[in-house]
This record gives C-alpha cells, structure tokens and sequence, in this order.
C-alpha cells in the first residue's frame, strides 16, 4: 500500500530507533515470562549439608532440582519458626540411623512450599509419567500413603510384609518414634521423587505445617 503524501518519512536512523524499541519490548516480555516462572516454582529450603552432598556428588540430579524448585540454603537448627524447628528435630531424632541403597544417606531437615493440594500439578509432573533407573521402571513422582517405617525405610509396596527382614529393631523403632513426632502436626506424607540421570530418588517424609511440608529428606541410588 504506498504511502500518503501525509506520511512521516522513514529514515534509517527513525528505523533502527523502532526496531531497538521492538527488541526492548520483546524483552521485557520474555523477561515477565521468566520472573512468573521462577515466581511460581514450588521452593525447596534444605540445610547446607545437603545442598552441598547433591551439588558435588550428584550434579545432574541438583541441576534438575533446581529446575523444579526454587532452592534454598536455610539454617534449620537457628530457625525459630515452628516447621522448620520440627524438621530440625525430627533429622536430629534420626541421627544414628541412614537411608540404606546402593549408598548410606543420612536424614536431612526439609521444607516444601507450594506444592499445595496437587503436588503433580505445582511440579509439571504427569501422573502416569514414568522414568527408568537403572533399567526399572518408576514413578517420576510417587506420592504414597505407608507407615513412618516404610516411608523412612523407603520400602516398597511388595516387600511391606517381609519388613522385619530388611529394618532392623532397633531403626524401626527411631523410624516409629520420628514418625510419631511429625504425626502430631498431622497426617504424614511419603513423596518419592526420581532422578534418571543419577539413577536416584529423593525420599520425602513429611506433615502439612501452616503452608508447608516439612520433615526430612534422604536419598537413594539405584544403579
């Protein structure tokens, strides 16, 4: 369509002022975009002592947590607020014990925020969304109603009634009484989260506490 008499004239300098306006527009847009994304992550607050083991020893498993929540170092032994004392006390209460795999993991303090009534959901994770490790099939995200024991034991479903066979007296009854100290707070929950790359997964054992699950985390590697 040519233009009227009326029209401005297009210089290159009045052309090359448009298309930086464009490029500034566009990234402002791209960058909303990106602050909504982070905005939105669930937040994941452990102490340094895990963040540091998951960075050094397993990099790609740190790599795609972080995709997934928003992390944060926190000192869960200084806190003062009531979820994060009680993950603090329940990992102190598992102290002597570990979560036996392909390696021996301790019980670190954890705090999960926003995952809300869905946690599918608040991750991007597809119900029937399946991984392998170390050539079996699992559930990306398993979300699991089971006993303290079997949670923190991270048992699974076939090897419930042999239970006495594979934790020993002494771990189930720390496993019973940490369970019990998270069970005042309210129901408990067993998340089990799978890593492909590591072949690992991150055992969650927690309580809704005001906007928060809190408890503890392990992990397991299944190479």
């Amino acid at each position: 369509m040519p233009l009227g008499p009326d029209a401005p004239t297009i210089t290159a300098a009045s052309a090359q002022a448009r298309w930086q306006q464009a490029c500034l527009a566009g990234t402002a847009v791209a960058n909303s975009v990106r602050m909504k994304t982070a905005a939105t992550k669930p937040a994941l607050h452990l102490d340094q002592a895990a963040i540091a083991t998951l960075a050094d020893q397993l990099p790609s498993l740190h790599k795609e947590l972080g995709e997934l929540f928003a992390l944060h170092e926190t000192d869960f032994a200084e806190s003062k607020a009531e979820g994060l004392a009680l993950a603090n006390n329940v990992s102190q209460a598992l102290n002597d014990c570990v979560l036996s795999s392909d390696i021996d993991a301790p019980f670190w303090p954890c705090s999960l925020v926003g995952l809300g009534a869905d946690p599918f959901a608040a991750l991007g994770i597809e119900r029937d969304a399946i991984v392998k490790l170390s050539g079996w099939e699992n559930p990306k995200l398993n979300v699991r109603e089971v006993t303290a024991v079997q949670a923190l034991a991270n048992l699974p479903e076939h090897l419930f009634e042999q239970q006495q066979d594979y934790v020993s007296e002494q771990d189930a009854a720390t496993f019973t009484n940490a369970g019990e100290m998270l069970k005042a707070h309210g129901a408990l929950q067993n998340l089990q989260l799978a890593f492909v790359a590591d072949s690992a997964k991150l055992v969650f054992t927690v309580v809704a506490v005001d906007s928060a699950l809190v408890g503890v985390v392990s992990l397991a590697v299944e190479t």
